[in-house]
């Protein structure tokens, strides 16, 4: 599955792959793979599989820092 925001309230047997955020509630169960920049998981959510965090495509590979 491949979308800009995932949220999960069942089950997934496979890869999600969000391109802004994946959401896993408290009723999910996910077995395989979790790829998105920003990754919420829900106490009770059960995963069996990896989570990637990475960032958006096309996105540069340093983030900027401003200090003030």
């Amino acid at each position: 599955m491949t979308a800009g925001a995932v949220v999960v309230a069942g089950r997934i047997e496979g890869q999600i792959v969000a391109r802004q955020r994946a959401e896993l509630l408290a009723s999910a169960t996910v077995t395989g793979s979790v790829q998105a920049p920003k990754v919420v998981i829900a106490e009770g959510a059960q995963l069996q599989g990896s989570v990637t965090m990475s960032s958006p495509a096309g996105a540069g590979e340093k983030a900027s820092e401003t200090t003030s």
